[in-house]
């Protein structure tokens, strides 16, 4: 701030140290151009300048001082491009040299002018302190011009007329000065606006286009790609395949070590893969752990080769620094895409092969057999009555006896049946995996519910029944949507059903996900007396630190161990270790699956009070479920269903 009003004698403007600031150097310019006019109409007055040239530099000095005030004041506010800053400096710099001129006549006009354009150009090039240090400098070397100019005159020299001269030139160099610097900033913050707008269109251009986790193409760009394919293949006729890859048990990986633990693998595993492929191929990640592979110019051996190869090199590889020991394989399925096939249409044959390759076993892969099509033709259409069959509500339940030691029916199991209007009457095995693949396993749970919360009413209407309880499954899915407590709740109150006769059979596939949710809404619906048992216990992911923190009722032994129960001695020493620990924790126990007499009978023995299978009656509709509730020897097996 040397040589300009003090920032402090503007203090009446208020605390803003950038307003007073901004004004002290508005009111330093102003200053100089009203000495400049001044001296220069007191030249014009003694006769020294002609009226006419005054009042043009008169109007450049007014130009000049607006535009400073402008560029200083406002700069902020300013969307000028280069261009148009080079073109302001043009016009000033004009201004300057014709009040150059109409002062000093040609030869010295011509030489400020040659100083005022050294210093216009210099803006594109040097910082305000730079240039006003230039001006200085060309002020210094017109005064001791003029010092020798008076020293070396043969004849009187007009010292007043080169003094006005000189003021007016060191007032006009000093905000030319100060307007170049000025006028190289704001280039320079354009020019840094203009690449950090490149550097941004070309981040949004790489992720619209990449995956940022893998920095592998992504689905879009992947899609696009093989549409053009397409007409490639069209016009060169060149073989194409298709690959699906899916990281084996990697929900698995997420759950037992964390997602940072299940990225760091997606990102290697993208790495490790890429590196395997030709140069003409293309990895994309499709979603999730899937990711779609593009083979060009290959037909189906060659793409088992090149597949081959990238199982062999990425079960080598460490893909998790973090987790010793810790090894990833992949499934793929495989197809050839034909000339006009739609993008959708080859990836839904690659998916299906990629399921089959996954059912065989991890590391596997699978070529898509036409056989296949027939498979994914029959589950399209299957789907389609599925969300028919669930809009006109064509699903019964049918109902199981569960007995106690005596034989004694003291609840039952609901078990839907679709009564299909092509096909008939179909077992769960036929729909509920589809109904769990698609999520419509949310919608057909809520009718189950409804329906055996029905049937419990009327059971608990009647003297004969009002003790049965009845068991209903739930899937994982279906309870972990944010609904279901208010849908078991609802399903009781509407129908008039005592909550104590409702058992909600959980599978062990629940406790994967977020077992303090689990946890608090099995609590919240034990307040309200729904009970609980574990489905198909010991064949999934049991753990002992979590089945003690359930709330549960009872323990549920798997069909598969009692099948062999009385043959296999694994069999039996599981089942024994469940009915034990279930005596342990407090829990009952029930056994599915009984079919020989001798098998409740081992059973008994260890333990074991209630019991559920065909021994003891089949699944049937609640009017023949009736004929069941009077207690039958063990060795008679009903015939009912």
């Amino acid at each position: 701030m040397k040589g300009l009003p003090h920032p402090a004698l503007f203090s009446f403007l208020g605390r803003d140290a950038r307003l007073r600031r901004m004004v002290a150097y508005w009111a330093a310019t102003a200053g100089l151009y009203l000495l400049s006019l001044a001296l220069m109409w007191l030249a014009v007055w003694r006769g020294d300048i002609a009226r006419d040239a005054a009042g043009w530099l008169s109007l450049a000095m007014v130009s000049g001082l607006a535009l400073f005030y402008v560029l200083v004041r406002a700069s902020s506010r300013l969307r000028l491009t280069p261009a148009q800053l080079a073109l302001a400096q043009g016009c000033y710099a004009i201004a300057c040299i014709v009040g150059a001129y109409a002062i000093a006549g040609p030869m010295r006009g011509a030489t400020l002018g040659i100083l005022v354009l050294v210093m216009v150009f210099c803006a594109f090039s040097l910082t305000p302190r730079r240039s006003h240090q230039l001006g200085l400098f060309a002020t210094c070397l017109l005064g001791a011009a003029i010092v020798a100019m008076r020293m070396m005159a043969a004849q009187p020299f007009p010292w007043l007329h080169e003094a006005v001269h000189f003021t007016l030139t060191a007032s006009l160099m000093g905000s030319v000065s100060l307007l170049t610097g000025r006028f190289n900033l704001l280039r320079q913050r354009l020019k840094q606006q203009k690449d950090e707008l490149g550097h941004a269109l070309s981040r949004i251009q790489l992720l619209a286009t990449r995956d940022e986790l893998t920095q592998l193409a992504n689905r879009r760009y992947m899609s696009e790609l093989l549409e053009s394919e397409d007409r490639r293949q069209d016009r060169d006729g060149q073989s194409v395949c298709l690959a699906l890859l899916d990281i084996d048990l990697f929900k698995q990986i997420n759950d037992t070590y964390g997602h940072a633990v299940g990225d760091e693998v997606l990102h290697n595993f993208a790495r490790e893969a890429e590196s395997a492929l030709r140069a003409t191929d293309v990895l994309a990640r499709w979603g999730g752990e899937e990711f779609l592979l593009l083979l060009r110019s290959a037909d189906l051996s060659l793409a088992v080769t090149v597949l081959e190869r990238m199982q062999k090199h990425i079960a080598s590889s460490t893909l998790c620094a973090s987790v010793a020991g810790l090894r990833v394989t992949f499934s793929a399925g495989i197809t050839a895409l034909a000339s006009g096939e739609t993008v959708a249409a080859g990836v839904k044959r690659a998916d299906r092969a990629m399921l089959h390759a996954k059912s065989s076993g991890r590391n596997a892969l699978r070529i898509f057999d036409p056989s296949l099509q027939a498979e994914l033709t029959a589950r399209a259409a299957l789907e389609s009555d599925l969300r028919q069959a669930l809009r006109l509500d064509q699903f019964i339940l049918h109902y199981q006896p569960q007995v106690d030691q005596d034989g004694r029916v003291v609840g039952a199991e609901a078990l839907v049946r679709w009564q299909h209007p092509a096909r008939g009457l179909l077992a769960p095995l036929e729909f509920i995996p589809l109904a769990e693949e698609t999520g419509l396993i949310v919608q057909l749970g809520e009718i189950i519910l409804r329906q055996a919360c029905r049937q419990l009413a009327q059971w608990q209407a009647s003297p004969a029944t009002a003790g049965l309880s009845l068991a209903v499954n739930v899937s994982a899915r279906q309870f972990r949507h944010p609904d279901f407590l208010q849908l078991v709740f609802d399903a009781l109150a509407q129908n008039g059903a005592a909550s104590e006769g409702l058992e909600l059979e959980l599978t062990e596939s629940v406790l994967v996900d977020d077992i303090e949710d689990t946890i608090g809404k099995m609590r919240r619906l034990k307040q309200e007396g729904v009970r609980f048992s574990l489905d198909d216990f010991g064949t999934g992911y049991s753990s002992l630190a979590y089945l003690k923190r359930l709330p549960l009722d009872q323990l549920k032994i798997d069909r598969s161990f009692v099948r062999d129960i009385l043959d296999d001695g694994n069999d039996a020493i599981i089942a024994r270790s469940i009915i034990a620990l279930g005596r342990n924790l407090g829990l009952a126990v029930i056994a599915e699956g009984v079919e020989a007499p001798e098998q409740k009978a081992f059973l008994e023995t260890m333990g074991c009070g209630r019991f559920q299978g065909y021994l003891f009656g089949r699944p049937a509709p609640a009017d023949a479920f009736a004929a069941l509730l009077q207690p039958k020897p063990a060795s008679a097996p009903s015939a009912i269903g």
